[in-house]
């Protein structure tokens, strides 16, 4: 569902509930760090206008509105011949590492990721008009799955109607947060 009216001023709104606490007021706007939620196609023309001028006003996005940030297709592309042979090894040294392995998901690649299970995640590649594609929302973690499970998965992701990718799980780290409220 897309919103129609989008409220931007996000210390106004603070303030509205009673929230101004938590603004450090000795900073000035232009500082502004925003997380952008949700992909190019969430957002209308003029709301990319916005961004740029948000940008040019010094606000720093997390994720900045780009497309190919966003893009599961970036990751998949470095693994593709024809794609490694324009690119400089010194490019592809800085890639490779930082970048997990993601693969196009087909039928070759359920094989695989079928036969390793628990080293790969699944996820939607498209923007799906459901907005499942963002935020983890499709993601599919085959560590603690079943074999049974896992493959029912991967059957069900190759029939939707947009790419999905297989993307090997990277090891993170546990975090514990005291929150303050």
């Amino acid at each position: 569902m897309r919103l129609q009216v989008w409220d931007s001023d996000v210390r106004a709104r603070m303030r509205l509930f009673g929230l101004e606490q938590l603004i450090d007021a000795s900073e000035s706007a232009h500082d502004d760090l925003v997380l952008r939620f949700g992909y190019s196609d969430t957002f209308s023309r003029g709301w990319w206008c916005v961004f740029n001028e948000w940008q040019l006003r010094g606000v720093t996005f997390l994720n900045p509105p780009a497309f190919v940030i966003a893009s599961k297709v970036v990751m998949v592309l470095i693994h593709e011949p024809d794609v490694r042979t324009r690119l400089q090894s010194d490019t592809i040294a800085t890639l490779e590492p930082a970048l997990p392995e993601t693969r196009l998901l087909d039928v070759s690649c359920a094989a695989r990721t079928g036969a390793e299970r628990e080293k790969w995640a699944l996820k939607f590649a498209g923007f799906d008009s459901g907005q499942q594609a963002w935020g983890g929302r499709s993601l599919q973690v085959g560590a603690p799955m079943s074999d049974t499970a896992w493959k029912a998965v991967s059957r069900r992701y190759l029939k939707l109607p947009f790419p999905c990718v297989a993307q090997r799980s990277a090891p993170s780290a546990e975090v514990m947060i005291d929150w303050l409220i």
